[in-house]
C-alpha cells in the first residue's frame, strides 16, 4: 500500500502533461501512486499517458466514459486511491522535487493537522513574471489562499465525502472550507514547493466571471460558519466584507450579518458628488480615484514618508499625520485594496477622522447607478 496517492485529472492536456508527470517522477519521496483520470481527451493525452503507464508501475490510468468535469473526475480518481495521504495536481503545473517529502513529514509529525499546505510560485507562461502565494488559515475564510500544493489525510474523505460537482470552478475552495469546519486545522510549510502555471487557456482565465459568481455563492452559503470563525478577528472580517463588495455584490441579508460585527462599516459614508475629497492612499487605487473624481479630488495623504512632499496626478501628497487638518473642509476617501483597509481605517480613527468613504464602496455605488440607468 503506498503512503501517498496523487490524482491527476486531465482533459486535452497534451501541451504540458509530460512536465507535470515528470515532476512527480522526480520526487525525492518515492512511496507514491499516481492515478491519472482522463476526462475523455481527444488530443494526444491518452498516448502520452500510455507511455508513462508502461514506464512505471506506480502509474495507473482511468478514462471517464463521458466528460464529467473536474469535481467528478477527482472523485473517480480517489475511489481508486489506497494511500494514507492524498493530494491532486493539474496537468499544467509542477511539483518541486521535495514537495511530497516535506508535506508527508509535516503530517507525520503534526497529528492534529488534517491537511498541510505549502507555498507555491505562480509564473506567467508568456512573461518572466512570478509571485508567491502563501497560506494563512484566517485568510482562507476570505478567499482561497490554499493554492495547489497540499496533502491531506485519507480519513478526511470518510468525514466530509468527496468534491461537490455543484461547486464546479470553486470545488477545491469548498473542500478546504469543509475540512476546516469539520476535520480540524490546516498546517503550513513555509516554503515554495510547487510551480503554478498562469496561461491563457486555463479555467481561471477563460471562465473568470463564472469563477467569481460561484465564489460569491460559496461564501454566501458558508457565511454563518465563516463569521463564527472570524468574529474575534475584525481585520479579516472587514476584509471579507469589502472583498465581497469589490467582487460586485453584497446582498442585503449578507450585508446585515456582516455589519453586526463591523462597527467600522457604519463610518463608511455614502459618496456625495457635491463634496471634495482628500484621497488616503497615493498608490494605484489612489490614481484611479483621482481619475474618477476629477476636480473633486483635492489632495493625497499617505503613510509612506518617501511619498510625502511629492506630487501625483497634479495633487500634493501630505502625511497622514495631518489628515484631520487637511480634510477639515473635505471628506476622506480611502483608496486601497480590501486587505489594507483595517489598518487604514484604524489610522483615521486614531487621527480623529469620524467618517470616510472607501474607493471600493464608491465604485460599487457608481456601478449600481449605472445598472439602474441601464435597466430603465
Amino acid at each position: 500500500m503506498p503512503q501517498v496517492s496523487i490524482v491527476l485529472p486531465v482533459y486535452n492536456g497534451e501541451k504540458y502533461l509530460h512536465q507535470s508527470i515528470d515532476s512527480i517522477l522526480a520526487q525525492t519521496f518515492t512511496d507514491w501512486e499516481l492515478i491519472i483520470v482522463d476526462d475523455c481527451s481527444i488530443d494526444r493525452t491518452s498516448e502520452i499517458i500510455k507511455t508513462y503507464v508502461n514506464m512505471d508501475s506506480r502509474i495507473r490510468v482511468y478514462r471517464n466514459e463521458t466528460n464529467q468535469k473536474l469535481p467528478r473526475s477527482l472523485n473517480n480518481g480517489f475511489e481508486h486511491a489506497a494511500g494514507k495521504y492524498l493530494t491532486w495536481t493539474s496537468d499544467d503545473n509542477l511539483y518541486l522535487p521535495t514537495a511530497i517529502a516535506e508535506m508527508t513529514d509535516y503530517l507525520d509529525n503534526n497529528v492534529d493537522a488534517a491537511m498541510v499546505v505549502a507555498d507555491m510560485c505562480i509564473f506567467d507562461d508568456d512573461t518572466s513574471d512570478e509571485c508567491i502565494l502563501s497560506f494563512d488559515e484566517k485568510e482562507v475564510y476570505v478567499h482561497n489562499c490554499v493554492g495547489a500544493c497540499f496533502l491531506y489525510r485519507s480519513d478526511v474523505i470518510d468525514i466530509i465525502g468527496g468534491y461537490n460537482p455543484d461547486w464546479f470552478l470553486v470545488e477545491d475552495y469548498d473542500y478546504w472550507l469543509r475540512i476546516l469546519f469539520e476535520c480540524g486545522s490546516i498546517g503550513h510549510v513555509d516554503k515554495c514547493l510547487y510551480r503554478y502555471r498562469n496561461h491563457r487557456s486555463s479555467l481561471t482565465i477563460t471562465r473568470k466571471k463564472d469563477v467569481q459568481s460561484q465564489l460569491i455563492q460559496l461564501l454566501t452559503t458558508y457565511i454563518d460558519q465563516i463569521v463564527d470563525r472570524l468574529s474575534n478577528n475584525i481585520e479579516w472580517l472587514l476584509c471579507l466584507y469589502y472583498e465581497l463588495i469589490q467582487m460586485g455584490t453584497v446582498g442585503d441579508e449578507l450585508e446585515s450579518i456582516l455589519r453586526n460585527y463591523l462597527p467600522q462599516v457604519s463610518k463608511d459614508i455614502i459618496y456625495d458628488d457635491n463634496k471634495c475629497y482628500v484621497i488616503y492612499g497615493a498608490g494605484q487605487f489612489g490614481e484611479k480615484a483621482v481619475e474618477k473624481l476629477g476636480e473633486h479630488a483635492v489632495a493625497f495623504v499617505d503613510g509612506n514618508p518617501e511619498l510625502v512632499g511629492k506630487k501625483k496626478c497634479g495633487l500634493n501628497i501630505y502625511s497622514v499625520d495631518n489628515v484631520l487638518e487637511i480634510a477639515k473642509n473635505n471628506h476622506v476617501m480611502i483608496a486601497a485594496d480590501a486587505r489594507k483597509l483595517y489598518g487604514m481605517i484604524s489610522r483615521l480613527e486614531k487621527e480623529g477622522v469620524d467618517d470616510f468613504c472607501t474607493w471600493i464602496n464608491y465604485n460599487n455605488f457608481q456601478y449600481k447607478n449605472l445598472l439602474r440607468i441601464y435597466e430603465k
